[in-house]
């Protein structure tokens, strides 16, 4: 039976994300929430021509939602009702909280096994009085402290929403159905980080923001090879830092490693021994993928299988400083039906091309982490900005916290 309110992670699993940097935490979304949001993408699609049940027909209409030039089978879809819905499970935030609370939110190495957070009952609970090498996992990179960081500690059990994509990626066959010219509709997300090795915590952004655990939620089950799925380069932030410390060059210019925003490509030459350690990460609908911010990691060259793949990208931010303003400045844009500014795009495209007029009633706890407690949110909404003006949306009555 499925608690509503919470998820428990187990101590092995915990471990397993200490140790792997990635794991898969099963069942966090019953199979009525699953369908409910498989139904409520297809609605979305249909809304822009798409429809799933005649894709060799209509599916060339998914590249006006790509602003990725269909890589990875991403969708500029982040405000659908369906999506907003999975953001604001409390079990989900409730299992993250569990892996920051064992890794992050101490703001420096603990020689222990780390913590969790049993968020039904709002205490600190400790997961293991053992060193780490007796557990079997290193904790360290070299001598770099393995989950050090400049934002200090903080509660795991409060954070903000990160509003991102979604993920549609048919099988090969459709997408070469729908190609312009040599170009195919969709084609994989080739490895890469989420951050800048070479300078991890500082950014150009005008409003950086710290994601320390990535997830998504998967939609669809994905249990073999080349069937789109997501890759995964399994315990590198453990070699991380000593690893970027001595990265190549690039072979041809001499230049640095490219960084573009937070996006870095790892190149098939240069980083060769990270791109051969890349493996499959197989999972069922239902569960939260989570994985560390310094994971390589990509989706599969091919898609071989005969469904689409479908996951909600989905993540959640710790309550830091940095990502206050982060918070407030996602809330404004989510306000005015804009898009996160935030994301990688080959054009610059800020329309929310969901945006329907459609109402949106937040639960309580998703009111809290989008920041602040609006009671109703309209995704084409002219006035409420008007709240975010009054300056409230820092204030410690809106932060999301089990207790």
């Amino acid at each position: 039976m499925v608690n509503e309110d919470s998820y428990l992670v187990p101590p092995k699993l915990l471990e397993a994300f200490r140790r792997d940097g990635v794991v898969v935490l099963p069942g966090v979304f019953t199979e009525e929430e699953i369908l409910e949001a498989k139904t409520g993408l297809a609605t979305t699609l249909k809304i822009h021509e798409v429809d799933v049940q005649d894709l060799e027909k209509t599916a060339g209409n998914l590249r006006k939602l790509s602003t990725t030039g269909g890589s990875g089978g991403v969708l500029d879809i982040f405000y659908a009702p369906w999506k907003l819905r999975l953001s604001e499970n409390p079990r989900f935030f409730s299992a993250i909280s569990q892996l920051w609370g064992a890794t992050y939110a101490e703001g420096r190495e603990s020689s222990k096994g780390g913590v969790c957070t049993d968020v039904r009952k709002g205490t600190m609970e400790g997961q293991g009085e053992g060193r780490e090498e007796e557990r079997g996992i290193d904790g360290k990179d070299d001598e770099h402290p393995l989950y050090a960081h400049p934002h200090g500690p903080f509660d795991p059990r409060r954070g903000y929403f990160y509003l991102d994509r979604c993920g549609f990626r048919v099988p090969d066959r459709i997408s070469a159905q729908h190609a312009k010219g040599k170009r195919p509709l969709q084609r994989s997300l080739t490895p890469h980080l989420d951050c800048c090795p070479a300078a991890l915590y500082t950014s150009e952004k005008a409003v950086p923001r710290w994601r320390p655990v990535q997830s998504f939620v998967a939609l669809t089950d994905n249990l073999g090879p080349q069937t789109g799925g997501f890759e995964c380069v399994k315990g590198w932030h453990r070699t991380f830092q000593s690893w970027a410390d001595r990265r190549p060059t690039c072979r041809q210019t001499g230049k640095a490693a490219p960084c573009v925003g937070d996006f870095t490509p790892i190149r098939p030459v240069e980083d060769a021994e990270v791109i051969a350690r890349f493996a499959p990460v197989y999972y069922q609908a239902g569960s939260v993928i989570a994985f560390d911010w310094r994971i390589p990691h990509a989706n599969a060259t091919h898609h071989v299988g005969p469904e689409p793949r479908q996951v909600s990208y989905a993540s959640f931010l710790p309550d830091v400083p940095v990502n206050r303003e982060y918070a407030r400045r996602q809330a404004q844009r989510f306000y005015n039906g804009l898009q996160p500014d935030d994301q990688w795009k080959e054009i610059s495209d800020s329309r929310e091309v969901y945006g329907d007029g459609s109402v949106f009633a937040f639960s309580d706890l998703g009111r809290r982490l989008l920041g602040f407690g609006a009671e109703e949110v309209c995704l084409r909404a002219e006035n409420e900005i008007g709240a975010l003006e009054r300056d409230d949306a820092g204030r410690e009555d809106n932060l999301c916290r089990f207790s």
